[in-house]
């Protein structure tokens, strides 16, 4: 069965090639081979036989890697159980995402893992509206575009951004493609979201695929703090590569993924400092201070 899916994502990924101009050949041929290897760590993946046209700022090949990525997301909380029945609910000591990404291995496929459990200080809308708010990374602005043709557009999130960081004195820019997805349910809410990272110029045909899930728990009944909302998260960051795994590959898809880990870290701070605001905003507001609609105090 997984054979036979297999072989139609691939009739459909090569008639997709066939039909794309051939200004873009070089990038699709980049493109159709991350996306064989990533067929093999994910069967089910389906490949669009049909994508969306241009837009302003959108070309043939954003639209692709959209439309194929939001459709993943589905696959993606279809894993959400099985992903947090190993996450548990042990509340991590350390900071939201803070501190190195552990290593692990799934059969012949390598990706870094980071995971945390805890509460934070706000009621569960509040935080509902804080952890979608960060799924749209809204601290990455440096030409940040947004794809608004995608289902469920009031719960779905599609952006492309570009972020600059520093590598021995070089400035490496990176590009980022990432969707997210919400599901409310009955007794949680729910975002998943994926990207793919890659900084061409610099790192040639290595890419990394983030994967990511994030609960976020209604309190009980019984809970004796309902201003207290528990939260519980996973990230696992995939590195990709085409070519000969030589060291000289080695050696650059390692420090492509220390990079990433940079920007990682850069992402806890701005969780942190929106947390901070969040409850500085709660003590403004909580002493019964009177303020006007523009949120200037009156006397």
């Amino acid at each position: 069965m997984r054979q036979h899916e297999k072989r139609i994502e691939s009739i459909s990924l090569q008639k997709y090639l066939q039909s794309a101009v051939q200004s873009q050949s070089v990038v699709i041929q980049d493109l159709q081979n991350i996306l064989k290897r990533r067929l093999q760590c994910e069967p089910k993946l389906s490949i669009p036989d049909v994508i969306l046209w241009n837009r302003s700022t959108m070309n043939m090949k954003d639209a692709m890697f959209y439309k194929t990525y939001f459709d993943s997301l589905s696959i993606l909380y279809g894993k959400l159980d099985e992903v947090f029945k190993e996450v548990g609910f042990n509340l991590t000591q350390e900071r939201i995402f803070a501190g190195v990404p552990m290593r692990k291995k799934d059969g012949e496929t390598e990706y870094y893992e980071k995971k945390w459990v805890g509460t934070v200080p706000f009621t569960y809308g509040r935080t509902c509206d804080a952890v979608w708010a960060l799924a749209a990374a809204p601290h990455r602005q440096d030409q940040r575009c947004q794809y608004d043709d995608l289902q469920d557009a009031e719960d779905s999130i599609g952006v492309k951004y570009y972020v600059t960081v520093q590598n021995n004195r070089e400035t490496i820019i990176i590009r980022n493609y990432q969707v997210a997805k919400r599901y409310v349910e009955e007794s949680r809410m729910v975002v998943v979201w994926r990207a793919l990272s890659d900084a061409s110029e610099d790192f040639p045909g290595i890419t990394q695929d983030e994967t990511g899930w994030c609960i976020v728990h209604i309190p009980s009944r019984n809970a004796t703090d309902q201003g207290n909302t528990l939260v519980q998260a996973c990230i696992r960051l995939t590195p990709m590569h085409f070519r000969s795994n030589d060291a000289s590959m080695t050696r650059m898809v390692a420090e492509f993924m220390e990079l990433s880990m940079k920007l990682g870290m850069d992402d806890s701070l701005e969780i942190q400092r929106m947390i901070a605001s969040l409850l500085l905003e709660e003590a403004l507001y909580s002493d019964e201070l009177d303020f006007d609609d523009s949120g200037i105090l009156d006397f």
